[in-house]
């Protein structure tokens, strides 16, 4: 299932591809949000367990969150796609 195609010969003028891409980026949205509010609950019990300073604070978020974006970018991967592997299983060109 893993063919070279560009998204613009495989959904050409699709309404219903536009509107799963629209819906994915919103998903997508919600998730991130959700990772930030959960990282945001936990950064109170951390200060208390640690004694952080507001550096420390600012750098666990940080650290947290970039560890969701790393994870978030190479599952993908780990699962044996790519990124850009889509619905119709298209994959891009090696360049």
């Amino acid at each position: 299932m893993n063919k070279n195609c560009s998204v613009e010969t495989a959904h050409a003028g699709s309404t219903t591809y536009v509107f799963l891409v629209c819906i994915v980026a919103a998903l997508g949205g919600l998730l991130v949000s959700y990772d930030i509010g959960v990282i945001n609950e936990a950064i109170g019990p951390l200060k208390k367990h640690f004694d952080l300073d507001p550096v420390q604070q600012g750098w666990a978020f940080f650290s947290a969150l970039l560890g969701c974006t790393a994870l978030t970018l190479t599952f993908p991967y780990l699962k044996g796609g790519s990124v850009l592997t889509g619905l119709s299983g298209c994959t891009a060109p090696s360049v």
